[in-house]
C-alpha cells in the first residue's frame, strides 16, 4: 500500500503544479479554456502536457497497488474498498496513454478539419468522459475508505470524505481536485508508513 500511495502522492503533486502553475501561464484560466481548440492546439507537445499523460498512467499503476493492499488486508469488505480503485486504474491509464499516444497521431493528420474533428473527438470528448468516470471512481474509493471505521484512524477517514465528494462531483463542480488528492494521498502514505 505505501508504493501505491507514493505514486499517488507523487502523481498529484506533479498534477498540481501543472494545473495551478504552468497551465495558466499556457493561457488556460477557465475550465472552459480546456475546451477550446484555439488554446488545445498550441499546448499539445508541451512539456506541461506530456508530464500530465504521464501522471495520469502513474496514478493507474498507483491505484492497482494501492488496490491491492486494501484488499489484500484484514479489514471487514475490503473488497468493497479496493473495487473502485480497481475499476478506476485502467482508466486512468486510458487518459494518460490516449494523450500520449492521440498527440502523436494527430501531429500525423496536420492542419485543418481532419485534426479538429479528431481533437474534439478524442482529447476533448472521449478523453474527458473517461477521467471523469475515472475520478468518481476514485472518490468512491476515497470515500468507501472514510466510511469504513476500522480500517484508517479517523483523521484520515474525516479527511477523505469531502475529497472523496470533491473527486465524485467534479465534472460538474471543477475543484483543484489534483491538490485535494495529493494531500489525501500523501496523508495516506504517512498512515501507513507509521503504520509499518
Amino acid at each position: 500500500m505505501l508504493a501505491g500511495a507514493a505514486m499517488l502522492a507523487i502523481a498529484f503533486l506533479s498534477h498540481s503544479i501543472v494545473l495551478l502553475i504552468f497551465e495558466p501561464a499556457m493561457g488556460f484560466r477557465e475550465f472552459s479554456d480546456f475546451f477550446e481548440l484555439e488554446k488545445i492546439v498550441p499546448a499539445l507537445g508541451s512539456t506541461a502536457w506530456n508530464v500530465g499523460n504521464v501522471m495520469h498512467v502513474l496514478v493507474g499503476i498507483g491505484l492497482l497497488f494501492l488496490s491491492s493492499g486494501i484488499s489484500s488486508s484484514s479489514t471487514p469488505r475490503p473488497t468493497l474498498m479496493a473495487a473502485s480503485g480497481f475499476a478506476a486504474a485502467p482508466l486512468f491509464v486510458v487518459v494518460g496513454m490516449s494523450g500520449i499516444v492521440g498527440e502523436q497521431l494527430l501531429g500525423l493528420l496536420g492542419n485543418g478539419a481532419d485534426r479538429d474533428a479528431a481533437l474534439l473527438g478524442l482529447l476533448i470528448g472521449t478523453r474527458t468522459t473517461v477521467l471523469y468516470a475515472a475520478a468518481v471512481l476514485f472518490g468512491g474509493m476515497v470515500i468507501a475508505i472514510s466510511a469504513q471505521s476500522g480500517f484508517a484512524p479517523r483523521w484520515l477517514r474525516l479527511l477523505g470524505l469531502p475529497v472523496g465528494i470533491a473527486a465524485m462531483v467534479f465534472a460538474v463542480f471543477p475543484t483543484p481536485l489534483p491538490l485535494f488528492l495529493f494531500i489525501w494521498s500523501t496523508a495516506v502514505v504517512y498512515w501507513v508508513w507509521r503504520r509499518a
